[in-house]
């Protein structure tokens, strides 16, 4: 899966309408605005968006905006495929394929 193409990463999008965006323990400040991005794109494009992290969103990031959409992942299982952050950029296709579908 690391040759993922765009046009896999088009697919997902398109047939999938329920994303779960996540994030790495210990979340730093790229970590939690990246998560925001990513989520308020999907939600641009009509899909249904959690966007969770282990911590939730940390005070001292609370300025950024929409940072009320980060909150920690239900107590609850619910049906997702768990995606992991990855440390490089190169990876984006990737990390989008692999993001939580429920």
């Amino acid at each position: 899966m690391s040759n993922t193409t765009f046009e896999e990463v088009g697919r997902v999008l398109s047939e999938h309408h329920q994303f779960a965006v996540l994030g790495h323990v210990r979340p730093d400040g790229d970590a939690l605005g990246s998560q925001l991005a990513l989520g308020l794109s999907l939600r641009k494009l009509g899909k249904n968006v959690r966007i969770w992290n282990e911590e939730g969103m940390l005070e001292k990031y609370s300025f950024l905006p929409r940072g009320e959409l980060l909150t920690k992942p239900p107590a609850t299982a619910e049906h997702v495929d768990v995606a992991r952050k990855s440390g490089s950029t190169s990876t984006i296709t990737l990390q989008i394929l692999a993001m939580a579908i429920w």
